[in-house]
């Protein structure tokens, strides 16, 4: 099982938080992310994103790239203050390669719990974490 964690691409500072849209960088970096995935991910079954405006515009871009079906899923937990608890319960559970994008500084916090080490992300970039038998995640790939 993988979780595929990407932060959302660049996007201006000087706009409310949570209307914030991405910038063409940031719209470029989102298109990058999504095809460098296209060649690493082919079993994921859904996208969950934050629902704040740029992490919405990053996932949409992705999906794009990945050509094909993935359903979408708002989750208003996923938010740079969100704690992280929550997700690593969820990610135990999952059973599926998800797709998740988020913010800082919770992806970069929920990476670094589920792998056990330091785990940051550039803006519009990508971790994919494995989960092997034993329950143990390892960040076996990144962009």
């Amino acid at each position: 099982m993988r979780l595929i964690l990407i932060r959302h691409g660049h996007a201006p500072q000087d706009i409310i938080d949570d209307t914030r849209k991405l910038s063409e960088l940031g719209r470029e970096q989102a298109k990058s992310a999504g095809q460098w995935l296209k060649g690493q991910v082919h079993d994921a079954r859904k996208i969950i994103h934050s629902p704040l405006t740029r992490a919405i515009e990053t996932a949409k871009i992705v999906h794009e790239q990945l050509s094909r079906e993935l359903p979408f899923e708002e989750n208003n937990t996923i938010r740079p203050e969100s704690p992280i608890t929550p997700w690593v319960h969820e990610a135990m559970a999952l059973e599926e390669d998800t797709i998740i994008v988020g913010h800082m500084p919770f992806l970069a916090d929920y990476a670094t719990e589920l792998a056990q080490k330091f785990i940051s992300f550039p803006t519009g970039g990508v971790v994919i974490l494995e989960r092997d038998q034993n329950q143990n995640w390892q960040a076996t790939t990144s962009f």
